[in-house]
């Protein structure tokens, strides 16, 4: 949402007791500045989808200028094919979408197993004539992981934009980063390879 667009929405969520559980910026060097808004409720699911639209009201609509689906290119396929995951085309951008199942998490006491919970996703688009794209990248992330993951990126000269909570009363403790790079999509994707294979691989509960 645009800056000026989250304190109406939070307004409207609290309004519903919705509880707000963070709100911050996932990039850096974005423009417009851009924020990210996360939110939770024990509720019943129609009755939440509910007050959350009357929520979304507040926001700009959205413009009609995406398409609904693409033919996923072969370098798509072989950027998933490195970071693991299942890839999509929309509107030129090639997204690669995983969730870390082995966290067991819970929030606010129960058990989740929600993608919004333990994502990891991946994307390239606006390449150049030299192959190089705007790579993005961001992960769920335990707190005694963060520094090990993050050196691994920043050896490889991808900057780190962003590592904050979601979510309240979860456990144990998610951390989520977000990262980018300006890169050819199979260099960034083997750099953020090596940076996933020093997470944790058994379970976590």
């Amino acid at each position: 949402m645009h800056q000026n667009e989250a304190n109406p929405f939070i307004t409207r969520l609290r309004s519903h007791g919705i509880k707000v559980t963070a709100l911050h910026n996932h990039w850096l060097f974005d423009n417009p500045r851009t924020m990210y808004i996360h939110f939770e409720s024990i509720d019943r699911p129609l009755a939440f989808a509910r007050n959350v639209k009357d929520a979304l009201n507040v926001l700009k609509p959205p413009g009609n200028n995406l398409t609904t689906s693409s033919r996923v290119t072969p370098l798509c396929k072989r950027f998933a094919s490195i970071l693991g995951g299942t890839p999509a085309t929309i509107n030129g951008v090639c997204t690669v979408t995983h969730s870390r199942l082995n966290l067991h998490p819970t929030i606010l006491g129960r058990k989740t197993r929600s993608f919004l919970a333990i994502p990891q996703a991946f994307s390239f688009e606006s390449m150049d004539s030299s192959g190089r794209a705007l790579c993005l990248g961001e992960t769920v992330i335990l707190q005694s992981e963060l520094q090990r993951f993050i050196s691994v990126l920043r050896k490889h000269g991808i900057k780190v934009t962003a590592f904050h909570n979601h979510w309240l009363f979860e456990h144990p403790r998610l951390m989520f980063i977000h990262f980018e790079a300006i890169n050819k999509p199979l260099v960034f994707a083997r750099h953020v390879r090596e940076a996933l294979d020093t997470l944790r691989k058994g379970p976590v509960t």
